[in-house]
């Protein structure tokens, strides 16, 4: 159940917004309109973002343990789950109509600018987000192989004088090879540019022993070389995982079930940025997002992991009944305390209690390159490489302080080869 992806995007950039604009025309996504905000772990008081905004709260304010926003302290409180202790927010004092530094995106205490950046629109697609891509395609009659996996693409040269024969040969798992006349790489996985960028190197290195009268060759082939390390690097050095779990209440602890009010979940919020976990750093309700009806099998929370959960995790080699029972325990004790929080109740009634093994069901994906904390620095969207019609598209390629979050640095990167590539080849004759 539940969306295990992207949560959400937003569009701050004008191009991109205007593009989110005509999607939500064509009811490809359509505005998330929620109560939104930030929860406490320990108390499980909710803060509007609202009234975050008005009070000019930044995403480096922490809960503390009576459920009041203070600033940070030398790293925080120290919020505790099993022997995972919170990492210290990194300081971003910066304003909230200028946020973008998106290396805070995870583990930032904010996360991707949910709350501080609350003043955009926000768009989910519809169905779900993984139907965004399809459903653009579809509408635009492109083509589409699915269910492929690119394995790898390199360069043909022309054999005849027009030179209508040459291009890119893809190579895809158990797949023939296809011929394409131009090659846009918009991967979240750095490495499969890299590869191809060092077979383009290659071959001019190889162009440079047939020809040693040739200094600018050996420049490029050198170039070139680089854009493949710098690329690798980005993808061995700066992939940042996370982990997301969807879990569905059972139906007698649910607002589409039939119970006693004093046994229903009632969380006070749609979507929340956790500041004070080590182990979940945003929570969701299904059912709040468009084109999401209410389940009467049980309401279904999405949640997205901390890094540092995610990371320790790996590091230590744990066992996947472990991880889930983590993410379990976390995203329930959040309901728990900011339903009872919430509620009309004296503060003596315990919380609302609920077993995992009550859970209908519950799915969790692992993403090992969920962000990257690296980029290649540049101060434009996406790389060309026009001789040979190659562009590399992705959230890391440009200067980690142009877009927001890393859903529009990839989108407006996107966007940007979409056109350069367009520049490729001459106009198509009027019809």
């Amino acid at each position: 159940p539940g969306n295990l992806g992207m949560q959400f995007i937003r569009g701050k950039d004008p191009k991109l917004a205007g593009v989110l604009q005509m999607l939500e025309s064509s009811n490809i996504v359509q505005s998330w309109k929620g109560k939104f905000g930030m929860l406490g772990t320990q108390s499980g008081h909710f803060l509007p973002s609202e009234i975050i905004g008005a009070s000019g709260v930044r995403s480096n304010t922490m809960m503390r343990n009576d459920g009041v926003f203070e600033k940070e302290e030398s790293g925080g409180p120290d919020m505790t789950f099993g022997t995972m202790n919170a990492a210290s927010h990194k300081d971003t004092e910066t304003s909230s109509n200028n946020n973008n530094d998106r290396s805070t995106a995870s583990d930032g205490g904010d996360f991707c600018g949910f709350v501080s950046q609350d003043t955009m629109p926000t768009y989910v697609g519809i169905p779900t987000m993984a139907d965004i891509c399809p459903n653009i395609c579809q509408l635009s009659n492109i083509q589409v192989q699915h269910d492929c996996q690119v394995e790898g693409a390199e360069i043909v040269k022309p054999t005849n004088e027009n030179g209508d024969d040459g291009g890119w040969k893809v190579y895809c798992h158990n797949a023939e090879p296809q011929m394409f006349d131009a090659l846009v790489l918009a991967t979240h996985d750095a490495s499969l540019a890299s590869s191809i960028v060092e077979s383009i190197a290659t071959q001019e290195e190889q162009a440079t022993m047939q020809d040693t009268g040739s200094s600018s060759t050996v420049s490029i082939s050198q170039r070139l070389f680089m854009l493949a390390n710098d690329l690798q690097s980005v993808r061995t050095k700066g992939k940042v995982p996370v982990y997301t779990i969807s879990v569905q209440l059972p139906p007698s602890m649910s607002l589409t079930g039939e119970s006693e009010s004093s046994s229903i979940l009632q969380p006070p919020f749609d979507a929340a940025s956790v500041p004070g976990s080590s182990v979940l750093q945003f929570v969701s309700r299904n059912s709040s997002k468009p084109g999401i009806q209410d389940n009467e099998q049980g309401e279904i929370w999405t949640a997205v992991s901390t890094s540092q959960f995610a990371q320790s995790v790996l590091d230590n080699d744990t066992d996947y009944e472990t991880i889930q029972t983590y993410l379990v325990q976390e995203l329930l004790q959040l309901l728990s305390l900011s339903s009872h929080a919430a509620s009309k109740k004296s503060t003596s009634s315990p919380p609302v209690v609920l077993q995992p093994d009550q859970l209908v069901n519950v799915s969790i994906k692992r993403w090992r390159a969920g962000f990257n904390n690296q980029s290649l620095n540049l101060l434009e969207d996406c790389v060309t490489l026009a001789p040979w019609r190659l562009c590399i598209a992705g959230e890391y390629i440009r200067k980690f302080d142009t877009h927001p979050t890393p859903f529009e640095a990839a989108a407006i990167s996107g966007l940007d080869a979409g056109e350069r590539v367009s520049s490729f080849f001459p106009p198509l004759p009027p019809q």
